[in-house]
């Protein structure tokens, strides 16, 4: 494994990242209605509370607004799981 990793390096991980960047849309809720951004900005500083009790923001945030969109728990990353919710327009 670590040969594989050498040899394809960061390469592959980022093509992987980005595929499945590009396919998330397929998995957006289209039912929800988006947020306000000052809703948004509220929500990041209550969900701080949620992460120390081991959730994902992701997850805190599909609870909170009931989402339904599996990407939101896939990444662990605070900054790609706010970027893939503003990407699917979650947020006005």
């Amino acid at each position: 494994m670590v040969s594989t990793i050498a040899t394809c390096g960061t390469d592959m991980f980022d093509t992987i990242v980005k595929d499945l960047v590009q396919v998330s849309v397929a998995f957006k809720d289209m039912e929800f209605d988006s947020i306000t951004e000052e809703e948004f900005e509220n929500f990041l500083k209550d969900a701080v509370f949620e992460k120390l009790k081991g959730k994902k923001l992701g997850e805190v945030f599909a609870e909170k607004f009931g989402v339904q969109d599996r990407v939101l728990s896939i990444f662990s990353d605070d900054k790609d799981i706010i970027q893939h919710i503003r990407y699917c327009r979650y947020v006005k």
